[in-house]
């Protein structure tokens, strides 16, 4: 057989029993709601505020990386450069390159495009005499 909870134990579970009332009562009360809200608040923006910074450090990581990519590729141009200049064959395609200047004893040919001589023709024939005395003093 179960015996019943004497006096003093049965005041105490009642005191137990009003004492976790109490607390549920501070803990669901629209105050204490109302503070945890505004903390929830305050941590959310400042994790909006963590999670912007991140982003835009990441835009700025890659942005960084192409810059990087870029000049490494202009950096083995360059170098190309340089070797193909500090030899003597390059050193003097420069030079040519630049200043159009040949060996002693080199010959140059220029390459002209064609005189239209078609229209000098026909332009002597429409004038008539006068024409071509006229052309004569006349420069083109």
């Amino acid at each position: 057989m179960v015996s019943q909870p004497s006096g003093k134990l049965k005041a105490n579970i009642v005191l137990e029993f009003r004492e976790k009332r109490k607390l549920k009562q501070i803990l669901y009360s629209k105050l204490t709601l109302a503070v945890l809200f505004i903390i929830v608040l305050f941590l959310a923006s400042t994790v909006l505020s963590v999670y912007q910074k991140e982003k835009s450090t990441r835009v700025a990581k890659e942005l960084q990386e192409m810059e990087f990519d870029e000049l490494s590729g202009r950096e083995a141009v360059l170098r190309a450069e340089i070797d193909r200049l500090n030899s003597n064959r390059g050193i003097e395609e420069e030079i040519r390159s630049k200043f159009e200047v040949g060996r002693e004893g080199e010959r140059i040919i220029i390459i002209t495009n064609p005189v239209d001589t078609t229209e000098t023709e026909n332009r002597n024939k429409t004038r008539g005499f006068l024409g071509k005395v006229l052309d004569i003093f006349t420069r083109d």
